[in-house]
Protein backbone atom coordinates (compact mmCIF):
# COMPACT_ATOMS: atom_id res chain seq x y z
CA UNK A 1 0.00 0.00 0.00
CA UNK A 2 2.74 2.45 0.89
CA UNK A 3 5.52 2.87 -1.61
CA UNK A 4 8.85 3.68 -0.09
CA UNK A 5 12.01 2.85 -1.91
CA UNK A 6 15.23 2.62 0.06
CA UNK A 7 18.50 2.76 -1.85
CA UNK A 8 22.00 2.38 -0.44
CA UNK A 9 25.24 3.29 -2.09
CA UNK A 10 28.19 1.07 -1.54
CA UNK A 11 30.03 1.35 1.73
CA UNK A 12 33.65 2.34 1.59
CA UNK A 13 36.14 0.42 3.72
CA UNK A 14 38.55 3.08 4.93
CA UNK A 15 38.39 4.63 8.41
CA UNK A 16 35.80 7.41 8.64
CA UNK A 17 34.82 7.41 12.27
CA UNK A 18 36.07 5.98 15.53
CA UNK A 19 32.71 6.42 17.22
CA UNK A 20 30.53 3.34 17.71
CA UNK A 21 27.55 5.71 17.70
CA UNK A 22 26.20 6.07 14.15
CA UNK A 23 25.89 9.54 12.65
CA UNK A 24 23.20 10.62 10.24
CA UNK A 25 22.88 13.81 8.23
CA UNK A 26 20.43 15.17 5.70
CA UNK A 27 22.12 15.81 2.37
CA UNK A 28 18.98 17.01 0.58
CA UNK A 29 15.20 16.93 0.61
CA UNK A 30 13.64 17.38 -2.82
CA UNK A 31 10.11 17.36 -4.18
CA UNK A 32 9.72 16.02 -7.70
CA UNK A 33 6.83 17.20 -9.87
CA UNK A 34 4.51 14.77 -11.60
CA UNK A 35 5.75 14.24 -15.18
CA UNK A 36 2.37 15.12 -16.74
CA UNK A 37 -0.05 16.58 -14.19
CA UNK A 38 0.34 19.97 -12.44
CA UNK A 39 1.09 18.46 -9.03
CA UNK A 40 3.98 17.02 -7.09
CA UNK A 41 4.72 13.33 -7.26
CA UNK A 42 7.38 12.17 -4.85
CA UNK A 43 9.68 13.34 -2.05
CA UNK A 44 13.30 12.26 -2.13
CA UNK A 45 15.32 12.38 1.08
CA UNK A 46 19.08 11.89 0.72
CA UNK A 47 20.82 10.93 3.96
CA UNK A 48 24.48 10.26 4.75
CA UNK A 49 25.64 7.98 7.55
CA UNK A 50 28.85 6.86 9.26
CA UNK A 51 29.50 4.22 11.90
CA UNK A 52 32.85 3.42 13.51
CA UNK A 53 32.22 -0.26 14.14
CA UNK A 54 30.07 -0.87 11.05
CA UNK A 55 27.24 -2.67 12.82
CA UNK A 56 24.43 -1.24 10.71
CA UNK A 57 21.56 -3.30 9.30
CA UNK A 58 20.37 -6.87 9.47
CA UNK A 59 20.93 -10.06 7.51
CA UNK A 60 18.03 -11.31 5.41
CA UNK A 61 17.49 -14.36 7.63
CA UNK A 62 17.17 -12.18 10.76
CA UNK A 63 13.40 -12.01 11.01
CA UNK A 64 13.24 -10.94 14.65
CA UNK A 65 14.88 -7.51 14.36
CA UNK A 66 12.73 -4.50 13.58
CA UNK A 67 13.35 -1.32 11.62
CA UNK A 68 16.61 0.44 12.35
CA UNK A 69 16.01 3.57 10.26
CA UNK A 70 13.17 5.44 11.93
CA UNK A 71 11.47 7.92 9.60
CA UNK A 72 8.67 9.80 11.35
CA UNK A 73 6.20 11.89 9.36
CA UNK A 74 4.53 15.09 10.56
CA UNK A 75 2.07 17.44 8.89
CA UNK A 76 2.43 21.12 9.82
CA UNK A 77 -0.97 22.41 10.96
CA UNK A 78 -1.10 26.02 12.19
CA UNK A 79 2.66 25.90 12.72
CA UNK A 80 2.48 22.74 14.87
CA UNK A 81 4.10 19.40 13.97
CA UNK A 82 1.18 16.98 13.95
CA UNK A 83 1.55 13.23 13.39
CA UNK A 84 -1.04 11.64 11.12
CA UNK A 85 -3.03 9.00 13.00
CA UNK A 86 -4.16 6.22 10.68
CA UNK A 87 -7.99 6.06 10.69
CA UNK A 88 -9.56 3.34 12.87
CA UNK A 89 -6.25 2.86 14.65
CA UNK A 90 -3.94 4.52 17.14
CA UNK A 91 -0.90 4.08 14.89
CA UNK A 92 0.81 7.07 13.35
CA UNK A 93 2.04 7.12 9.78
CA UNK A 94 5.79 6.52 9.48
CA UNK A 95 8.23 5.29 6.87
CA UNK A 96 10.52 3.20 9.06
CA UNK A 97 12.95 0.99 7.20
CA UNK A 98 15.04 -2.06 7.87
CA UNK A 99 18.45 -1.54 6.32
CA UNK A 100 20.53 -4.38 4.90
CA UNK A 101 23.53 -5.86 6.71
CA UNK A 102 26.43 -3.49 6.00
CA UNK A 103 29.33 -4.65 8.20
CA UNK A 104 32.50 -4.94 6.10
CA UNK A 105 34.59 -8.11 6.13
CA UNK A 106 38.07 -7.68 7.57
CA UNK A 107 39.70 -5.75 10.38
CA UNK A 108 38.56 -2.25 9.36
CA UNK A 109 34.85 -1.93 10.22
CA UNK A 110 34.32 1.82 9.88
CA UNK A 111 31.70 2.60 7.21
CA UNK A 112 30.00 5.51 5.55
CA UNK A 113 27.36 5.64 2.88
CA UNK A 114 24.25 7.23 1.44
CA UNK A 115 20.59 6.38 1.90
CA UNK A 116 17.98 7.57 -0.58
CA UNK A 117 14.33 7.45 0.50
CA UNK A 118 11.56 7.94 -2.05
CA UNK A 119 8.23 8.76 -0.41
CA UNK A 120 4.94 9.37 -2.24
CA UNK A 121 3.33 12.81 -1.93
CA UNK A 122 0.01 11.17 -1.01
CA UNK A 123 1.24 8.80 1.72
CA UNK A 124 -2.16 7.41 2.68
CA UNK A 125 -5.32 7.03 0.56
CA UNK A 126 -7.40 10.21 0.73
CA UNK A 127 -4.83 12.06 2.84
CA UNK A 128 -3.30 15.11 1.17
CA UNK A 129 -1.04 17.12 3.49
CA UNK A 130 0.33 20.37 2.09
CA UNK A 131 3.17 21.16 4.54
CA UNK A 132 5.16 18.41 6.17
CA UNK A 133 8.47 17.41 7.72
CA UNK A 134 10.29 14.15 8.38
CA UNK A 135 12.42 13.24 11.40
CA UNK A 136 14.97 10.48 10.80
CA UNK A 137 17.18 8.49 13.17
CA UNK A 138 19.50 5.53 12.54
CA UNK A 139 20.12 2.72 15.04
CA UNK A 140 22.90 0.15 14.91
CA UNK A 141 22.62 -3.46 16.05
CA UNK A 142 23.72 -2.49 19.58
CA UNK A 143 20.82 0.05 19.63
CA UNK A 144 23.18 3.03 19.60
CA UNK A 145 21.16 5.90 18.14
CA UNK A 146 22.29 8.64 15.80
CA UNK A 147 21.11 12.17 16.31
CA UNK A 148 17.64 12.98 14.97
CA UNK A 149 17.77 14.64 11.56
CA UNK A 150 14.87 16.97 10.70
CA UNK A 151 13.98 18.10 7.18
CA UNK A 152 12.95 21.66 6.49
CA UNK A 153 9.22 22.19 6.00
CA UNK A 154 8.31 20.71 2.63
CA UNK A 155 5.36 22.40 0.88
CA UNK A 156 3.72 20.12 -1.67
CA UNK A 157 1.10 20.59 -4.38
CA UNK A 158 -1.71 18.09 -4.94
Amino acid sequence: MLLVILTFSSCEKESFSDSVIPTLSLTSANILPHPVEPRDSIIILDLSYTDGDGDIGFKDDDTLSSSNLVVRFFEIINGIETPFVIPLSTDTLNFNQRTPFLTPIGEQKSIKGEIKLKIPINPFPGYRPDSLIFKCQLFDRQLNASQIVVTPILVVTH
